[in-house]
C-alpha cells in the first residue's frame, strides 16, 4: 500500500515521502567517463580525447560508483544489433551518475544535454538491482528527456525499477500507453525538475507510482500533461 503526503508543486500536485537511498559502493575507486555527439564508442571513454559517443557505450564500460559526463548535444535512440529488441537510448544496471550539460572541454556545466527517443523508444531503464543483487541508486542531472513514443506496451521516458535522483532537467512531449513521463515502480527523487506535454493513453500522463513505490517532489513544475482515464499529472 502507497503511503503518500500531499505537498505543492508549483501549478501541480505532488506525492511526497522521505526516501532512504543506499550509499554508494565502498572499497572501489569511482572514475569518470565521457561522452560527446562526436565521440567513438570503441575508445575506452575515460578521457575528454577518448570520449564515446553513445550514453549506452559508456554506461556498459562504467563500474558502480561512477560517473557519466555527458557534453551538451542531442543524443538519439540507436538501434543495437547484438540487441535488435532493445527500445532505449540507456538502460542503468549499476549505481552510477549520469551528468549532463558539459561543455566540450569538460570544465563546466553550462547547458543540457537531450536525450531524444524520435517517437520510436523509451529514453531509459533504471534496474532494481545489479549483478550482484545490490539496489541500485542513480543520480541524472542536466538532462532533457523528450519524444519517447514506443507504443501501447511501454513506458514513456523513464522507468524506474530502483532508485533515482532526477535533478535540474525537464521531461517533456512523451506519449506511452500508460506512464507518458516516469513510471515509477521504485523510489525517485525530483529536484528543481520540470514535466510538461507528457500523455499517456489510460493512466498517469507524467507520472505513475506504483503501488510500494515512493516519490518526493521538491521545487518542481508538473504542468500541461493529460491521461485518457485519471492522473492527468501523477
Amino acid at each position: 500500500m502507497r503511503s503518500v503526503i500531499l505537498g505543492f508543486v508549483a501549478l501541480g500536485l505532488c506525492l511526497v515521502t522521505i526516501v532512504s537511498l543506499p550509499a554508494g559502493v565502498a572499497g572501489q575507486s569511482a572514475r569518470i567517463l565521457y561522452v560527446t555527439p562526436e565521440g567513438d564508442d570503441t575508445q575506452d571513454c575515460l578521457t575528454g580525447a577518448t570520449a564515446c559517443q553513445t550514453i549506452s557505450a559508456a554506461l556498459d564500460k562504467a563500474q558502480a560508483g561512477d560517473t557519466v559526463r555527458v557534453a551538451t548535444g542531442t543524443y538519439y535512440y540507436k538501434r543495437n544489433p547484438a540487441n535488435p529488441d532493445s527500445r532505449y537510448i540507456f538502460l542503468i544496471f549499476k549505481s552510477i551518475t549520469l551528468s549532463g550539460g558539459w561543455n566540450e572541454a569538460f570544465s563546466a556545466q553550462t547547458g543540457f544535454s537531450v536525450a531524444d527517443a524520435h517517437d520510436v523508444a523509451v529514453i531509459g531503464y533504471i534496474a532494481a538491482r545489479d549483478a550482484n543483487g545490490n539496489r541500485i541508486a542513480a543520480q541524472i542531472d542536466r538532462f532533457i528527456l523528450q519524444n519517447s513514443n514506443p507504443g501501447p506496451n511501454y513506458a514513456g521516458a523513464l522507468y524506474v525499477a530502483g532508485d533515482l535522483v532526477l535533478s535540474n532537467s525537464t521531461v517533456r512531449n512523451n506519449r506511452a500507453g500508460s506512464c507518458g513521463g516516469l513510471c515509477v515502480y521504485g523510489s525517485i527523487d525530483l529536484n528543481n525538475v520540470t514535466m510538461l506535454y507528457n500523455s499517456a493513453v489510460n493512466d498517469g500522463g507524467a507520472i505513475t507510482i506504483g503501488q510500494g513505490a515512493r516519490a518526493t517532489i521538491r521545487s518542481s513544475t508538473i504542468v500541461r500533461n493529460q491521461a485518457g482515464r485519471s492522473g492527468g499529472g501523477i
